[in-house]
């Protein structure tokens, strides 16, 4: 068989990537869709250690600048370094100076920590060495982002915001994530103003967000010389004057209004645009049109909440909503979120949803919803819906299936951990690239193929008649009348229990 790390660019007759059952054809596109799909599939990672360290190696030896890389390619395989270091081999360096001398940190390193060196690296592919000798910091300050780009680990420094003015200009927002952690625990009424005009000078998103609710409580009374600044404090002031409630999440702050017919949207929109806000709904007083206006009148919202609320009938087009998540609203009947990336939804009267860009996605407690497509969704649950029959999740690799009782088929193929229950219309599980496989209560379940899957438990299942997992260690199966010895492939040595 062809070495798999002799080809390190791209061309006609370089060898094709082969990971278990899936198989990529050489080209740009081929590490990044690597790089997802071992992202995805941590189970293979375990039970094919060799073959995905030579993937990763070929993917090291190759000129990512060249690669078509996007930003979630880059994120995966920083998640991937940092979970299996010891499956990378990183041969390509570039040298960067610093203070008078060379330091080497591996290209790949580079470019992934750093949107805006990977553009100068990839407008220059044969660029040998980048120079932040002149940026205008002090030395320490440098030895710290350089400490960073090659480790990925913050050191303790004093001028901690001239490190977030280099993490910020050159976008390395891992950086700026640990930074405001370390920030966040030392926050005081008496550094929290200069603490927020450095995140606020350095587009620290979730770091403002920690200074505005550390401010929303205090009992003193805070400004800023800055005027930007103070102008977003005004807009807190008259916002906790007016009762509204303020919650910080990970990522994202929540603001809950409590007198919907007051004008205090313009000072919501202020606090939008610095950080990721959620609009929390938990009452039955917005309707459909107060919504639409409020979206008019919020650009820069981030998320939506909605709970218990009988009055809103369609969530339609809600084009800047990332998060939406509606619970116990039983009267919406189509929702539209085209580019939000977490949905969760529970409410009887569903007929419709559109999330196409949602990477995790729930859905419950419709009595009629018939389908539903979520191409990009990496999880998904489907739960407590009875007129589901189909539904498309060609990228889910953790899909959860509880209670639809008419549901039949579905459409997710690259599927690594399923669980089920209470799904009695689905007679075939062609599950091929699953690993692990837990269902119960699959009445009408006649066939289950699973080839790579080393797991697998079925109960109260008593109409299976023949399982194929010829990798399974161990099984637990409904024996039965249906189900015989020879109608069971699965490996040698198998650990079987009922």
């Amino acid at each position: 068989m062809h070495n798999p790390l002799s080809s390190s660019s791209f061309s006609s007759a370089s060898v094709e990537w082969i990971l278990g059952p899936k198989t990529f054809t050489d080209g740009p596109e081929a590490p990044s869709q690597v790089l997802h799909y071992l992202m995805d599939h941590p189970e293979f990672i375990k039970s094919h250690s060799e073959q995905a360290k030579n993937a990763l190696s070929r993917v090291e030896t190759m000129n990512l600048s060249e690669a078509k890389m996007d930003d979630s390619a880059w994120r995966c395989r920083a998640a991937l370094l940092e979970a299996y270091p010891h499956l990378f081999r990183q041969d390509s360096t570039i040298e960067i100076r610093l203070m008078g001398t060379s330091q080497t940190i591996p290209k790949n390193d580079l470019m992934m920590r750093s949107p805006v060196l990977r553009a100068i690296l990839s407008n220059e592919a044969h660029k040998a060495e980048i120079d932040l000798s002149q940026e205008g910091v002090d030395e320490a300050t440098k030895a710290a982002f350089i400490h960073f780009l090659k480790t990925g680990q913050l050191t303790d420094i004093d001028d901690v915001f001239s490190l977030l003015f280099m993490a910020d200009k050159y976008q390395v927002e891992d950086l700026k994530d640990k930074v405001r952690v370390a920030l966040k625990e030392q926050l005081t009424n008496e550094n929290v103003i200069q603490i927020l005009e450095g995140a606020v000078a350095t587009h620290s998103e979730m770091l403002i967000a920690d200074c505005l609710h550390f401010i929303a409580k205090s009992q003193q009374l805070l400004t800023s010389e800055k005027e930007e600044v103070r102008a977003l404090l005004n807009s807190l002031k008259k916002l906790k004057e007016s009762g509204a409630k303020l919650d910080l999440h990970v990522d994202k702050l929540g603001i809950t209004p409590e007198d919907w017919s007051r004008d205090y949207w313009g000072d919501i929109d202020t606090v939008s645009k610095y950080v990721p806000l959620q609009l929390v709904v938990k009452d039955n007083t917005p309707d459909n049109q107060l919504i639409a206006d409020l979206l008019e009148k919020l650009p820069n919202l981030y998320g939506l909440f909605i709970c218990n609320n009988q009055k809103i009938t369609h969530l339609n087009n809600l084009k800047q909503i990332k998060y939406l998540v509606c619970m116990g609203t039983h009267s919406i009947k189509t929702v539209e979120v085209p580019k939000a990336t977490t949905v969760e939804f529970y409410g009887k009267s569903l007929l419709s949803i559109y999330a196409p860009e949602a990477i995790e996605f729930s859905c419950g407690r419709s009595e009629v919803l018939e389908t539903f497509s979520v191409p990009n969704a990496r999880k998904v649950t489907a739960s407590n819906l009875s007129a589901l029959k189909s539904f498309s999740a060609t990228r889910t690799t953790t899909l959860t299936l509880r209670d639809c009782q008419k549901l039949s088929s579905f459409e997710a193929p690259e599927i690594i951990d399923f669980y089920g229950t209470g799904c009695p219309s689905i007679e075939t599980l062609e599950l091929n690239n699953a690993i692990k496989i837990k269902c119960s209560e699959f009445s009408g379940l006649t066939l289950i193929k699973a080839s790579q899957a080393s797991e697998i438990d079925i109960s109260r299942s008593q109409r299976l008649s023949r399982v194929e997992a010829p990798k399974a260690k161990k099984a637990r199966l409904p024996w039965g009348n249906q189900l015989s010895e020879e109608n069971i492939v699965v490996a040698d040595g198998c650990e079987f229990s009922l």
